[in-house]
């Protein structure tokens, strides 16, 4: 709120002015942090006075996007590769054929969630690429919970025995392909 651009549109002949500073549609940018008071000027001079509160709204999105365990970020565990996560509703099944799961190592995730979200593992809130997790066994539970406190839960699952194109269809659909 502290650099919005304003939408308008006044008379022919006539300005918008935010103080001293006359208004470009769309361009201009002020702080809404407080209420602003905009003046519109006739052509003949007079004036009329506006004052305008910007309101924001939070939002209720709760999506898990995407999620990993990248190889780079866990020399821990024993991956030839990163493990991906395929989502199917509220299933998130990590794609991986020779993940050795130890239940001592704490594990960092990477993930992507909807924008102003956080991602929750018993409660505890989630940074992607940073936060450890001793993921003692899947599938396990996370909670993605929005702005507006909505939350969204999702089974993280282990799956291994994906064998060709089909079974991986079936197992996280797209439509992508």
């Amino acid at each position: 709120v502290t650099a919005l651009s304003s939408t308008f549109q006044v008379s022919a002949g006539a300005i918008l002015l935010q103080g001293n500073v006359t208004q470009q549609n769309g361009l201009t940018t002020n702080n809404f942090t407080n209420p602003v008071t905009f003046t519109v000027q006739a052509e003949d001079g007079t004036k009329v006075n506006y004052n305008v509160i910007a309101t924001v709204t939070k939002s209720n999105e709760a999506k898990l996007l995407t999620f990993s365990f990248r190889k780079t970020l866990n020399n821990t565990i024993n991956v030839s590769e990163d493990v991906v996560g395929c989502l199917k509703n509220t299933m998130m099944n990590l794609l991986e054929t020779d993940l050795n799961f130890p239940n001592t190592v704490s594990i960092i995730p990477s993930f992507s969630i909807s924008k102003g979200a956080k991602l929750l593992i018993e409660d505890i809130e989630q940074t992607s690429d940073k936060s450890t997790y001793k993921f003692s066994s899947l599938p396990t539970n996370v909670t993605v919970k929005a702005q507006d406190g909505m939350e969204q839960k999702y089974t993280l699952n282990l799956t291994s025995q994906i064998l060709n194109i089909e079974e991986f269809m079936k197992k996280c659909p797209t439509d992508d392909i």
